[in-house]
């Protein structure tokens, strides 16, 4: 078996080091980046339907809040013409009396108004 000198074992040490950093490149490239990319394009996946989610979920609840508003604005209405009825003397038991057009008026634009102040404070998309 030939002796082998300083200078090749210098030489086998640089092959080897030429070897253990091709294979560790390799990793990298190969298996590292691919997952770590992965990994990252999942979060923003599970950030972007948690935004979708919270989207939804806060028009679902301007939609509830608009109904609620909107049913309050009814009841009121109907309150005030039946006080409006009750003025006039007509105190029925429906909800159906005749104003005369000017109280009648009076009572719808309020209800109107009350309706509009809904869509502004609970706005639709």
């Amino acid at each position: 078996m030939k002796n082998l000198t300083v200078n090749d074992y210098l030489k086998l040490s640089l092959g080897l080091s030429a070897v253990v950093i091709a294979l560790s490149c390799a990793y990298y490239f190969a298996y590292y980046t691919p997952k770590l990319n992965q990994e990252k394009i999942t979060k923003e996946q599970q950030q972007a339907d948690a935004q979708l989610q919270l989207q939804k979920d806060q028009q679902t609840q301007q939609r509830v809040s608009l109904s609620y508003c909107l049913h309050v604005a009814d009841i009121n209405a109907t309150a005030y013409w039946n006080r409006a009825c009750k003025d006039f003397g007509v105190n029925k038991k429906t909800d159906d009396c005749n104003l005369p057009k000017y109280n009648a008026d009076a009572v719808n634009t309020a209800h109107q108004q009350e309706r509009d102040d809904c869509f502004k404070q609970y706005p639709q998309k």
